[in-house]
């Protein structure tokens, strides 16, 4: 029994080792096929982003400046009126009558000037031949001039019997657009307290947006560094401006103006452009996405799909000349185009993995093919400038 175990162990033996060499064996996968380019050298604008409302450049409310009844209506709701344009009609009827009251009543103190001015001629007549007293001659000097300026009276009553005549004709204090009538014809209207319709100037739209802290000073900065007046001094700056449902910015105006303190609540500075609105499509009290360039610089970028994220930051596969993989951490900025601005990270001789970045690891070789980057204009309307902060 003893010799049969011996003889299986020696058996085994042999087909345990045959196992070892047989895995042993390994096999090499050929280098992964990229594309690579050197990051697009190109001057960019540098843009701000910030939101805010539309308003109109004039606003007025047409109030009734005298009291009585509505008589008629001259306009139709938003129809364009000149200044001075009639809109509407108040019942003249007894502002004229008060104002043939006045003239009359002013008709009446000139008869009696005419009158003062005769007795004084004859009491001076008079007192020249000592035939009047001076007590009589001082009496028709302080008539005449009583009666002068009973006359002034009656021409500043006639005047103001004329100026609420006038009121009776309700104009438009401005050039603009007309909103509908708030008071149907027949209502009693009350002086200065009825709101008749309102009036809007639209050929130009105001936006006002909000500018941070941050912001400002960092413009401050530049403008200082580049000798220019400061933008509180004399606001004088491009802007662009869309709307909700536009891409990008196809709206032209310039920033007019900003207001001469920080707001110490918010942190912000409240600052208006101003754009043409000749066809009338933009209107007061729409939300506005608002561009502002705050610098032009020549600056490296890469497709924006080369650009990966994990729990470090961004990043971006540098293929070397050994053609070893490299993750480069890098700071993105604006888009521009399909492409994104590197902010720090890149050199301009660096080869960056452009396409099949999902198959490069680090420190991975792989066969890289250089190919050129498409480059677009860094004014293209659809650049995207870096948030509002």
């Amino acid at each position: 029994m003893r010799p049969r175990k011996s003889i299986l162990f020696f058996v085994i033996i042999p087909a345990i080792a045959g196992c070892g060499r047989k895995d042993q064996v390994q096999f090499s996968p050929p280098p992964t096929d990229v594309d690579v380019s050197p990051p697009l050298q190109q001057v960019v604008t540098e843009y701000r982003e910030y939101t805010g409302t539309t308003a109109a450049i004039e606003t007025v409310e047409v109030l009734a400046r005298v009291k009585g009844f509505l008589e008629s209506i001259h306009f139709q709701p938003r129809d364009r009126v000149k200044k001075d344009e009639l809109l509407f009609v108040i019942d003249p009827r007894e502002y004229r009558y008060r104002l043939e009251q006045a003239t009359a009543d002013l008709a009446a103190k000139r008869a009696a000037l005419e009158l003062a001015e005769y007795e004084l001629k004859r009491i001076e007549g008079l007192y020249a031949k000592s035939m009047a007293a001076e007590y009589e001659r001082n009496t028709a000097i302080a008539n005449l001039n009583a009666a002068k300026a009973a006359v002034q009276a009656g021409e500043a009553c006639v005047h103001d019997a004329q100026l609420q005549l006038d009121f009776t004709r309700v104009t438009a204090p401005i050039a603009g657009r007309v909103n509908r009538n708030f008071i149907d014809v027949g209502n009693f209207v009350d002086s200065e307290e009825t709101i008749l319709t309102n009036i809007v100037n639209d050929t130009s739209i105001y936006v006002y947006f909000n500018v941070s802290e941050h912001d400002l000073l960092d413009w401050l900065r530049r403008q200082t560094a580049l000798g220019n007046p400061m933008i509180r001094d004399k606001p004088d700056h491009p802007a662009e401006m869309g709307l909700a449902g536009e891409e990008g910015f196809p709206h032209a105006g310039r920033i007019d103006y900003a207001d001469t303190q920080v707001d110490a609540g918010t942190g912000t500075l409240r600052v208006r452009a101003v754009f043409p609105n000749d066809n009338g499509s933009l209107v007061a009290g729409l939300f506005a996405r608002v561009r502002v360039p705050v610098d032009r610089r020549r600056a490296l970028l890469v497709p924006a799909t080369a650009i990966g994220a994990d729990q470090l930051g961004r990043y971006v596969y540098v293929v070397h000349a050994d053609s070893q993989v490299e993750q480069r951490v890098v700071v993105p900025g604006q888009t521009v185009g399909e492409l994104r601005v590197i902010e720090s990270g890149l050199k301009p001789e660096d080869r960056v993995i452009v396409n099949g970045i999902q198959r490069a690891r680090p420190g991975m070789k792989v066969e890289a093919t250089l190919v050129p980057v498409a480059s677009k204009p860094a004014s293209a309307p659809e650049n995207q400038g870096s948030p509002a902060r």
